[in-house]
């Protein structure tokens, strides 16, 4: 949070980083964007590129980073 905050007080910055927006709630001038496509457009994408051939395991994979990514938060930044 600390390396967050003195990165976003220099200004006209974007900080691309996992969760960043959540360190700077309620700071003015701050723009927070979420872009993601869909759990099977994503699912899709692991196998197109090879990583994970099968759609049951992909759609599996996406579920799994989607859960890990919101116990990340829940434990960082206490979100409920």
């Amino acid at each position: 949070r600390e390396a967050i905050g003195e990165i976003a007080a220099q200004g006209d910055v974007v900080i691309v980083a996992h969760a960043a927006s959540l360190a700077l709630a309620g700071s003015p001038g701050v723009l927070r964007v979420l872009v993601t496509a869909s759990p099977a457009t994503r699912a899709q994408r692991l196998r197109i590129d090879g990583s994970i051939p099968s759609e049951d395991d992909a759609a599996a994979a996406i579920r799994d980073s989607d859960r890990e990514r919101l116990d990340y938060l829940r434990r960082f930044y206490n979100l409920k």
